[in-house]
Parts: structure tokens; sequence; C-alpha cells
């Protein structure tokens, strides 16, 4: 590469490292949440019931959804030697792989397009592909698997074009770390299945054998990953297995899975597919070149829309990158070129501007807003239950009203609180309002719904938690059939904020 054009990548690379960090740098004032909190109890000796490890790099088994995730594993236990149970160094650590990323992206776009490598790095930056992998720990496998899953597709592309530092054995081995790392390591399988496929430069022969040694591979890895007990079953979390339950995944993903898709794909509106459809048609000729990466961001869809969450777009996110910067690097190249009408340039103008405005800038502020949003809510919670006035003597505490996050409460309050005896934690309902009424001894009913106590609701033992101004409080005891209703916990925040 001339160095004119070392520089201009070194460029393009910083200022996507800037904006990467820019929008993901609220994650580090996030504390863990969800799923974090019971991987933490585990390594601290707790051994919570949902988590169902069988060692230290087996941390993503939850009874019925285990996954193979071993490097990962590894990774988190290394944080917590680190760092314990102090959020900031895991989401550093966790902000570096983002970074990785984006260098191995941009390593990748400057292999395979020929025209909008660099600007198709800055789009990968502003998308929200990554979504809150960052701030949340457990879904670092998504960082860490794609960063050798990207470095897969660029060793092999480099390989098959026979370019002198590219060899054979390194597109093998960053697959089998991106496949230790996490499941959809099969994501980039699925862009080595769609390069031979597209790849006319080669006989027919060579790419069969080329594409049965990869069927072979994933079908061996997808055994093992069977026999060792991984998998999802009745849908837990919301999980799909698309191979055994196909139609079930179809419905899902029409019915369930179209918004988080929809944010990668059209961040700015549905609006910012209209130029992107326009660009297409008018610059379909140039796509011929990036064919296999559209393909292959296609074909990992699946491995994405098995996840309940949206934080697993990372590969098809690079496909997508791909796509816009093309269309919008051929649309400002017609704008530029002389012997193009006054008329075309204006509107190809027209054209790269609207792309570059909707996957660029509104795509980050996006990304930003959902990052800042999402690290709000879990302080939030993280500080009610750190704050709960929970008495001493009680051992089962029950939440009359909240999120249904606030279920691992009991989890956080045996990590960060363990001078409390309580061990028992569940919540009974969501965070609307609500209508109790003491029916019995150790019963109550909830908008007409029974619940039953294993000790006595005057109990000392037991301990009813209600938002009072915003502070989870022990209700005031209930006479035998008097009702009481409490209001949100919505508008007993808004009123603390008042006061």
């Amino acid at each position: 590469m001339p160095r004119a054009g070392r520089r201009t990548f070194a460029a393009a690379l910083l200022a996507a490292v800037a904006i990467g960090v820019v929008v993901q740098w609220p994650s580090l004032r996030a504390p863990f949440f969800d799923d974090d909190y019971v991987q933490l109890a585990w390594l601290s000796g707790l051994k919570p019931a949902l988590l169902t490890a069988r060692h230290t790099l087996d941390l993503y088994r939850f009874g019925d959804v285990a996954f193979f995730r071993p490097l990962t594993s590894a990774l988190m236990v290394a944080d917590f030697h680190l760092f314990g149970l102090n959020a900031l160094g895991p989401h550093l650590h966790s902000l570096l792989w983002y970074v990785a990323l984006l260098a191995v992206a941009a390593l990748l776009f400057r292999r395979c397009l020929s025209i909008g490598g660099n600007l198709a790095t800055l789009l990968f930056a502003t998308s929200q592909a990554a979504n809150v992998v960052v701030l949340w720990w457990c879904a670092r496998h998504v960082l860490v698997s794609g960063v050798f899953g990207a470095l897969a597709i660029w060793a092999h592309a480099g390989w098959r074009r026979g370019l002198p530092h590219a060899k054979r054995w390194m597109a093998p081995l960053a697959l089998a770390v991106s496949l230790a790392a996490a499941e959809a390591g099969l994501q980039a399988i699925a862009y080595l299945l769609a390069f031979e496929l597209c790849d006319g430069k080669r006989s027919r022969g060579a790419r069969a054998r080329t594409l049965l040694l990869l069927v072979a591979a994933t079908a061996g890895y997808l055994i093992l990953w069977r026999g060792l007990g991984y998998g999802v079953r009745n849908r837990m979390w919301g999980y799909v297995d698309p191979l055994a339950e196909p139609w079930s995944f179809v419905r899902t993903v029409i019915g369930e899975r179209a918004a988080s898709l929809r944010n990668v794909a059209a961040p700015g509106g549905v609006w910012s597919l209209l130029p992107l459809a326009a660009g297409v048609v008018l610059h379909r000729k140039r796509l011929g070149a990036i064919a296999w990466l559209l393909v292959g961001g296609l074909l990992s869809l699946p491995i994405s829309l098995a996840s309940p969450s949206g934080n697993v777009l990372v590969m098809p996110g690079l496909a997508a990158s791909a796509l816009v910067a093309c269309v919008a690097g051929s649309a400002l190249e017609s704008a530029r070129a002389s012997a193009v009408a006054p008329a075309r340039r204006a509107i190809e103008a027209a054209l790269a501007a609207a792309l570059l405005v909707a996957f660029g800038p509104l795509s980050a502020a996006g990304e930003r807003s959902l990052v800042v949003s999402r690290v709000r809510h879990e302080q939030v919670h993280h500080q009610a239950i750190l704050e709960a006035r929970i008495p001493p003597s009680a051992e089962s505490v029950a939440l009359l009203q909240a999120p249904s996050d606030y279920q691992n409460g009991g989890v956080i309050v045996a990590l960060y609180r363990p001078e409390l005896r309580a061990r028992s934690w569940r919540v009974l309902a969501d965070e609307a309002p609500h209508t109790i009424t003491r029916t019995g001894d150790r019963q109550l009913t909830l908008d007409g719904r029974r619940i039953d106590f294993e000790s006595a609701l005057d109990s000392p033992s037991l301990c009813l938690l209600v938002w009072r101004e915003g502070v989870l409080e022990p209700m005031a005891p209930l006479a035998l059939g008097e009702s009481r209703t409490i209001d949100s916990m919505w508008q007993n925040r808004q009123r603390r904020r008042r006061d």
C-alpha cells in the first residue's frame, strides 16, 4: 500500500476508534447487571441455583440454556480475580476488545473492499451492531468471538487471493479461537462459505472441496456441542434453536426479533432504507465485488436472531457496513465525476449525504442514547437493591412490585450486603399499581391472585418490600381482611425526585 494510502487508513482507524470509544464511554459508569451477578455469585462460591456450571470454564450453563464459551469464561475468571466486584475493570477490559474489533474490521474492509473501505470502518464504528456488549460483562463473548471471527475471514480472503503474508493455517486457527469464545464463531464460517460460493476465480472442484471441509468442520463442532450437553431447550429466556425448531424460529423472527434487526439495518428510521435501496439500484454493478460479504451477512443472521437480545449483530453488521460504504462511496465518486450530467451528480450527492447522515451521526447518536439509557436503568436498579431497607432478621424477601430484572436482587444482596441473612428473594408482580388483601395468616391476594408464604406475614423472618418515595421499604402490616392499593414504582420515583 502506498504511504498516502497507509496514512488515510490509519486516520480512518483512529477516527473509528475515537467514535466507538465516545459512544461506549458511558458503559464505564455501569454496574454489573442481569446474568453478570449470577456468574459473580458462582465465582464467589455462593453457587446460585440458576447457574449449573460444571467448572470455571463453563459459566454459560443456565438450566435449559447452555453455551460452550470456555475462552470467554476464562477471561471472566481473570477479571474476577483482578477486580472482584468492581465493575469498572471488566468494562474497561470489554472496551479494549471492542477497540480490537474495530481494528480487525478495518483490516478486513481494507482487504476486501475496492471502494469505500475506510468509509466502511467509520460506519461500522457508528453502527448499532455492538448494542450494549461493552457494559454487559456476560455479553463480552460477542466481542471476543467477533475479533477472531473477523480475523478468520480476513486471513481466508488473503490466502485465497495469494497474498504473501496470508498463510493457510491462519484462518482455521482464528476460527477455532472464535468458536472457543462463543457460538457466534459459526457466523464466521457463514462468511467463509459465502466466499467459496461466490469465488468465480477457482475451479468448481476446488471450491467444492473447501465447502465440504467447512461443512464437515461445522457438523463436527455441532455434534461435539450437543454431545457435551450444550443447547437450548423449552425456549428458556426466549432463545430458539433454528435447527431444532425451524418453524418456531421463523415465527419468532417475524414477531419478536424484527426490532433489533431494524436498529442495524435502518438506524435513522425506515426512511433511511429508501436512499440505500435507490443506491443499490443505481450502483448494483459495483456490488458484485462484495457479493460474498453480503451473502455471508445473510447466512450469519440465523445465529443472531436465535438470541432474544439485540447484541449478537456484530458479524452481520460487517456486511451491512460494507454495503452502505460501497453504495455511498460509489455515489460520491459519481457526484465528483465531471463526465456525469449535472442533474445526476446532484442526485448522487444527495444520495450519499442521506446515507452518511443516517448511518453515521444519526446511528451513532442512537447507539449512545441506548447505552446511556441502559446505564441509567442499571444504576437505579443496583442502587435500589443496595439501599433497600431490609431488616437484619429477614430470611425471606418478597418485592410486591418490580420489573423482571429485579429477580436477581437476592444475588446482589448476597454479594454486596453479606451481613444480611436474606437468602430467599422473589418478585410478586410487575411495576404497575396493585391492590393487595390479606386473606390469611400466611396468605394474601394480589389483584385477586392468591400468594402463599412459608412464614406468617407478621413474622420478622419475612420482609415484604414496597416502593415508598423511590425507596424499597418494608410494608406496614395488614390486618386480616384489610386491603391496600400501592402506587406504581414509577410514581414513587417521580415523587422522590419532586421532593
